[in-house]
């Protein structure tokens, strides 16, 4: 479990069930206004599941480093925009919890480049998960669009002068041997 800020409640459990790595976490909000979860990642087709979500592996620290956030452009790609997950709004007193379920081995899972095909299955030590978030501001506005037939997606428009401030809920990383495709440095 971590906690960040003290008006937020953040758990999170990792197992492994039936060939997969079961990631459930919630998000409790007991703070005064709502707060808009990064963690409706798309795919290519601009489809969404919860069971979409980027993965790094460290392979220094032998873990497996999952989130839901706008990912960071790697050197050398040059996409036409960033990609930025959809949203899921958690108002005020209100309780959000889902379930990410990956096949094992667990490969990486990069927004902009392809995922690894081939390597070794190695045996990892250990999950972590990161969530974005940002904050309602005075005079934000929310509307739900039609991304793709069977998708929409909250909208949150800034009045002029106001900035969102991301922030980011991590957890501590939990034990557990996960294996791995380990492919590449």
């Amino acid at each position: 479990m971590s906690t960040s800020p003290s008006t937020l409640r953040f758990d999170v459990k990792a197992e492994l069930r039936s060939g997969r790595l079961v990631i459930t976490y919630s998000v409790q909000n007991a703070g005064p206004s709502a707060v808009y979860l990064l963690n409706r990642v798309p795919d290519i087709s601009m489809q969404t599941s919860p069971d979409l979500i980027y993965v790094e592996r460290r392979k220094d620290q032998k873990l497996v480093f999952a989130y839901k956030n706008i990912p960071a452009i790697p050197p050398g790609v040059s996409p036409p925009m960033p990609i930025s997950p959809y949203v899921t709004v958690v108002r005020a007193g209100a309780h959000f919890e889902e379930i990410v379920n990956l096949a094992t081995p667990v490969r990486e899972f990069d927004a902009y480049l392809p995922p690894p095909i081939t390597g070794q299955v190695v045996n990892y030590a250990g999950v972590q998960l990161e969530v974005g978030y940002y904050s309602e501001v005075p005079g934000l506005q929310e509307s739900e669009i039609q991304v793709v037939p069977g998708v929409k997606a909250l909208v949150t428009r800034l009045p002029p002068g106001k900035a969102l401030d991301f922030r980011k809920l991590t957890s501590p990383i939990i034990p557990l041997v996960v294996p791995v495709l380990e492919s590449g440095p």
